[in-house]
């Protein structure tokens, strides 16, 4: 099927659900390979703004998201970006 961002709620409320094959879950920690530059980022915070967002930073960051921008390592995935985002073979 095609793939499609759901509501945090609606994630949450399915936490503990096994995954299906064809889905995709997000969980703070996790790595993931962008899609557009194909480095390595950690899931540091799920937003639900703008219908849902990761934010993300390097994987050789250890400064807290607050103290960062998007020329120190921060990256906000959202949209189809979101969408085209994988998750890093560890």
């Amino acid at each position: 099927g095609e793939r499609r961002l759901v509501p945090v709620v609606e994630g949450v409320r399915r936490k503990h659900e096994p995954t299906p094959p064809n889905v995709v879950r997000f969980f703070k920690g996790d790595t993931i390979v962008h899609p557009k530059d194909g480095r390595r980022y950690v899931v540091r915070q799920i937003r639900s703004e703008g219908g849902g967002m990761l934010v993300c930073t390097l994987v050789s960051e250890a400064k807290p998201v607050r103290d960062l921008s998007s020329a120190t390592g921060l990256k906000k995935i959202k949209g189809r970006t979101l969408l085209k985002t994988q998750l890093a073979d560890e």
